[in-house]
Parts: C-alpha cells; structure tokens; sequence
C-alpha cells in the first residue's frame, strides 16, 4: 500500500479550513468585544462610535488575518511555496480584506443599529466575517498558498 502524505482538497482540506477558520474567528470576535469595549470605556462613553469601531474592527482583523495564515499554511494546506511569494500576496490579500470590512463594518453596523441596539456591532462582524470566509477559501488554495510548481512533492 503506497504511504501517501496529506493531499490538496476534498472534504479534509476544507474542513481543516473551516476549524482554523473558526478559531480564528472566535479571536477576532473576542479582540473584537474587548477592544471595542475598551476603546469605548477610554472615550468615556458607552455609545455607539464610528471611530471605536472601525479601530476595533481593524485591529481584530489584523489579529486574526495573522493567526489564519500561519495555521492554514502548515495545517490545511501544507503548503511549501515560498514565503518570499506568500506573504506580500497574503498580506494585500489581507489588506484588501481588512479595509473593506473597517469600511463597511461600521457602516453595516450603524443600518443595523436602530432593529437590533447593541447586537449591531455583533451581526456586522458577524456578517463581514461570513463574507470573507466564503472569498477566503479559493483565494487561499489556488492563489496564496498553492503548491510550488517548481518543486514535486514525493511520496
């Protein structure tokens, strides 16, 4: 029976994806409340703010842009290209991420804030998190951390 390593895709691949995915949401949402909350608490005020919220959505997305790459390279991926390719091709992937979601989160929150008061902020991470999840996925496999076509993985 051939000993085979891990392999690119299929269900495993994803559902890896999704754990780290998950856990790296969890640290953003956390980072999210805490430092939304202690931004708010050092403004003196418990009210909605933009400023409050679009550093705190920053921030949290940094955190968690962080986590999901080194992760996702060694665990869900595998992958052994080069960090000379990978890391400015994530990092403005990243970018273009982290800034839409600290422009339309505030704004997203701030529709939803008169139905739902304060799970405002919540649903609109919430919602920006979702979006880049279902981008996310492809975008890490077949752009970012695909295999090195120079190098063949051997058995």
């Amino acid at each position: 029976m051939e000993n085979r390593k891990p392999g690119r895709g299929g269900l495993r691949e994803f559902l890896r994806f999704a754990q780290v995915t998950c856990l790296a949401m969890a640290v953003e949402m956390l980072s999210f409340l805490l430092l939304k909350r202690g931004l708010l608490l050092m403004r003196g005020s418990m009210q909605a703010g933009e400023l409050p919220s679009t550093l705190a959505f920053l921030a949290s997305s940094v955190v968690a842009n962080a986590l999901s790459f080194i992760l996702n390279r060694k665990k869900t991926f595998h992958s052994r290209n080069s960090l000379r390719y990978a890391v400015p091709v994530y990092v403005g992937y990243s970018a273009l991420m982290i800034a839409l979601q600290t422009v339309a989160g505030p704004l997203l929150e701030s529709a939803l804030f008169d139905p739902l008061g304060k799970g405002a902020a919540v649903t609109a991470k919430a919602l920006m998190m979702g979006m880049s999840l279902c981008i996310s996925y492809p975008v890490n496999k077949y752009i970012i951390m695909r295999p090195d076509a120079g190098k063949k993985r051997t058995a």
